[in-house]
């Protein structure tokens, strides 16, 4: 691959791919480039996650199963050093599922930020999700508001067994290839554990506030979650409330491990055979 630059800017890219006509960008990578060889705007997987609501992991499922359309020319990469998605494939996505969301507001609909806790210990099928959602096998509503999708998404309590009973994320990229790394807030999307938690447990690795570098290996934090379980997952898989379910698994004498909850073997044992 050989880059063609002028006065510091890339203006195109050769080696087997056209050249792309390049208008000014900024730093960001969020949304620069106005019209490049036809593609529209485009955004980073990172922007998207977090406009989203997920992690950079769920992010990257999305555009593996498709439902989003990856900008494969090597310019993207090699100018923002992060893969890119179009702007128009996002909205497309967006578009379906407020067509899609059939529920009306019911006292029984929780949301999917909090449903996708019945799953802990390993990374969200949020592709699944999202086809499941689309397909109409998951049904739905969405709240107006500002918040992300995947807060304002609401679905039925009964449900959470179709979302429980997905099976494990397979990251063998086709389209795109998987980060190894992640942030502290997507460890603890993961571990089911807020940021104080999340910051308690990866204190040793030292990060700015508010900062999401990729700094924690995917491995590391999937070790820790084979190994604990918190009581909001444990209470979504026993349809009870988080306090019971932690007031349950201390009287019971499942071993509290520290802030990633409670001994996942033990909690399962006693609670979820």
């Amino acid at each position: 691959m050989s880059l063609l630059v002028q006065n510091g800017e890339i203006l195109s890219i050769v080696d087997g791919f056209a050249p792309l006509d390049v208008a000014p960008t900024g730093p960001t990578g969020e949304g620069e480039v106005g019209h490049v060889g036809g593609v529209g705007r485009t955004v980073g997987v990172d922007s998207l996650a977090w406009k989203l609501g997920m992690s950079r992991n769920g992010a990257e499922q999305l555009v593996e199963t498709g439902l989003l359309e990856l900008l494969h020319h090597p310019f993207f990469l090699a100018r923002y050093g992060i893969p890119q998605v179009t702007e128009a494939s996002i909205n497309a996505v967006l578009g379906r599922l407020n067509r899609a969301a059939v529920l009306a507001a019911e006292d029984k609909l929780i949301p999917l930020s909090t449903a996708i806790k019945v799953i802990g210990g390993k990374p969200k099928p949020w592709g699944a999700i999202f086809g499941k959602l689309l397909d109409g096998s998951l049904p739905f509503r969405i709240e107006p508001g500002a918040k992300t999708p995947v807060r304002r998404i609401f679905i039925n309590q009964k449900d959470l067994s179709i979302i429980e009973g997905l099976g494990a994320v397979r990251n063998i990229p086709n389209r795109i290839a998987f980060s190894d790394l992640l942030s502290k807030a997507d460890a603890g999307e993961i571990l089911n554990v807020g940021p104080h938690e999340v910051t308690e447990l990866f204190a040793d690795v030292p990060t700015r506030h508010g900062e999401r570098a990729k700094c924690l290996p995917m491995a590391d934090v999937m070790s820790l979650g084979r190994r604990h379980i918190t009581s909001a997952e444990l209470g979504l898989r026993r349809n009870v409330s988080v306090q019971k379910a932690y007031r349950d698994a201390l009287l019971s004498g499942v071993p509290y491990l520290g802030p990633a909850g409670f001994c996942r073997a033990s909690a399962v044992a006693k609670f979820l055979i």
